[in-house]
């Protein structure tokens, strides 16, 4: 399990920007502590973070909101906002 944390610890420290995707859970789960961890470790490292859910209790969570910086609905939102903002990385052509 620690190999797993350390994995997603380097690629979070190593992104452009992160998207995190939490939807509300099924009857009986939990929300996914790993991508809310996540989250946290692209705030502190300075990283855009865009937020993808349809859970009431994730989008109006105020630590939550203080980590993102893009709340969205939808993966093709998110998707959009990815490539508007990081469209000119790939020798100024559009991703």
């Amino acid at each position: 399990m620690v190999s797993i944390a350390a994995k997603n610890l380097f690629d979070v420290r190593s992104c452009d920007i992160t998207l995190a995707y939490l939807p509300k859970p099924a009857p009986g789960r939990k929300q996914s502590y790993g991508t809310i961890v996540e989250v946290a470790w692209a705030r502190a490292f300075g990283k855009q973070v865009i937020l993808v859910s349809d859970d009431p209790f994730v989008l109006a969570h105020p630590v939550i909101d203080a980590c993102v910086d893009w709340k969205l609905g939808t993966l093709d939102e998110a998707i959009d906002v990815c490539i508007g903002v990081l469209g000119g990385y790939t020798g100024g052509k559009n991703v």
